[in-house]
């Protein structure tokens, strides 16, 4: 649960403390350490578990125009235009988690889904 009694569950954008290292695997949060990041795990360990997969979100220009097949552009969910960047999967505790920025939509779960089945090679054409 969050601090204001909400549970989390997938789909949910958080800003989330990573740092701010310089990691060639890890993107930093900037100067506050604080980075938009989409929670993806399932429900079972949204309740449950002590850490939580996010996918960390970029506004950086650069990264959105890569358009990686693991990219999953985010339209107007945020105030700038962003990418989730789904080949970066990331485990971090709960208290790593700060404010809640929104959800994702229904339809959007399927495209994560399909996301996360590119970056782990559960797809076929990406094995």
């Amino acid at each position: 649960m969050t601090d204001n009694g909400s549970y989390i569950r997938k789909g949910d954008i958080f800003y989330v403390y990573l740092g701010n290292e310089r990691n060639g695997h890890v993107q930093c949060g900037g100067l506050n350490g604080m980075r938009p990041c989409i929670v993806v795990n399932n429900k079972i360990a949204c309740i449950h578990s002590p850490v939580l997969l996010v996918v960390p979100i970029t506004s950086s220009e650069g990264k959105r125009q890569k358009s990686l097949p693991t990219h999953l552009d985010l339209q107007d969910l945020l105030p700038k235009k962003s990418v989730a960047m789904f080949e970066q999967v990331l485990t971090v505790n709960r208290e790593q988690l700060s404010d809640k920025i929104g959800s994702v939509s229904d339809s959007m779960i399927s495209r994560i889904n399909q996301k996360l089945e590119i970056a782990f090679g559960l797809c076929p054409q990406f094995a």
